[in-house]
């Protein structure tokens, strides 16, 4: 794969994340994100229907008969599935990809790179999308909005951008679920260089009380740093960003000039992925912090270039997919104790994409599915239920070129990739 960081590959690859509300028996959310959903009122009493279809009870007129073949389907249950078929959400789409997408409060939000707005936003079920946001503009170095997250109380973080302009936005945040978006540079610098130029936030999410986005930027000529967290959220001035680790040296945790890519977090522990190609071998493309990112910890057998995407199941279990570089055997590896180990997926490369973007974990009835997309190979979304071991593709219309981040909330799969049609995808089965 072509690494000149401006190429399409290269940015595609690079992630380069929510997602689904029930159907639309939803009706609203309650503070926790929690949709509220209308419940039918039955007739059980056999004499009493019997009554009213014969016209016999006097104070109403008989009821409509309805064949159970007309009545709406029931709303999908709040335990995940193995996704069997994809249909492509109507609206607003992504002419050239969408990067990233979240859920919270009945709100899916999506990111990407696209000519009109980098920021699109669904207020039924992912079904259809409107454009919202366009202050960070896609532009033909690559520009755009990768990564987002939401606290599930109507506050959420975008970060992107690698707009060659001095003091470029890279990141943005909502205080009303979405509907309008701040940036505050004079707050907080965002992933730009002292040098006047500026860089990228590739993903950002919010786990136990904390914000953490990663990208790269510098504190000082010659000072790199990758990681971002905030402890609370202004809705004026956004997230109350600090450096991580705190100080304003150097301390930038992958390679010489190398980002932080996706972060996840689970089961006491943070783990980051990103890219190592400018420190000598072993390289290390994946850090854990079990102390709320005062302190990182290099993980063993990472990829030797890139990790996209991480996830966990909250139990110790964890999935990552990357790129495979130097002596890496497969795009995929997981871990059992905690992200500190990994191995490779033992999976055969027929069913596995040439490199993955993105992965999520969701628990199901009989125990659990892990979805991951990717580029290559035709498989673009595949699935495993055996905590990353083995893969098989996930259903029908997937993407045909690239996925590059997938969701699941509220009873079904939301997953997003390249663009010019079908750059949003839904499943409910």
């Amino acid at each position: 794969m072509n690494t000149d960081r401006s190429s399409s590959a290269y940015l595609r690859a690079m992630k380069a994340r929510a997602i689904a509300t029930y159907n639309n028996t939803v009706v609203s959310a309650n503070n926790s994100g929690t949709p509220i959903k209308k419940r039918a009122t039955t007739i059980s009493d056999a004499s009493v229907v019997n009554s009213i279809l014969e016209g016999n009870l006097l104070c109403c007129p008989p009821a409509p008969v309805t064949s159970s073949s007309d009545l709406p389907p029931p709303p999908p249950s709040g335990d995940g599935f193995i996704p069997t078929s994809w249909i492509d959400a109507g609206g607003a789409d992504f002419d050239n990809s969408a990067q990233s997408v979240s859920f919270g409060q009945g709100v899916w939000v999506a990111v990407g790179e696209d000519s009109a707005n980098t920021i699109k936003r669904s207020t039924d079920s992912a079904l259809t999308w409107t454009n919202v946001d366009n202050q960070m503009p896609a532009s033909g170095n690559g520009a755009g909005v990768f990564g987002i997250a939401t606290d599930g109380s109507g506050n959420w973080v975008a970060v992107g951008n690698n707009n060659t302009q001095a003091g470029s936005i890279t990141i943005l945040y909502s205080s009303n679920n979405g509907v309008t978006w701040n940036f505050n540079e004079s707050y907080d610098a965002g992933f730009n260089s002292v040098n006047g130029t500026t860089d990228r936030g590739w993903d950002v999410t919010y786990k136990n009380g904390l914000w953490i986005a990663v990208g790269h930027y510098t504190v000082g000529l010659g000072y790199e740093r990758n990681i971002k967290i905030a402890t609370a959220f202004d809705s004026v001035n956004g997230p109350n960003w600090a450096n991580s680790p705190t100080g304003t040296g150097n301390n930038n945790t992958f390679g010489v000039s190398n980002p932080g890519l996706c972060v996840a977090y689970g089961n006491g522990t943070w783990c980051i992925g990103g890219q190592d190609f400018g420190s000598p071998a072993p390289y290390t493309s994946i850090v854990y912090s079990t102390d709320n990112g005062t302190t990182w910890l290099k993980a063993v057998n990472s990829f030797n270039g890139q990790c996209f995407g991480i996830a966990t199941d909250g139990s110790g279990n964890w999935v990552a997919v990357g790129m495979k570089y130097d002596t890496d055997a497969k795009p995929i590896k997981h871990s059992s104790d905690n992200g500190v180990t990994w191995v490779d997926t033992t999976a055969a490369d027929s069913s596995l994409f040439s490199y993955g973007s993105g992965v999520t974990y969701q628990q199901t009835s009989s125990g659990g599915v892990w979805v991951a997309v990717g580029n290559g190979n035709s498989q673009t979304i595949i699935y495993s239920t055996d905590n990353g071991v083995t893969w098989s593709p996930a259903g029908t219309n997937r993407f045909v070129s690239g996925g590059n981040n997938v969701y699941f909330a509220d009873g079904r799969w939301v997953a997003v990739g390249d663009g010019g049609s079908g750059s949003i995808k839904y499943s409910l089965n």
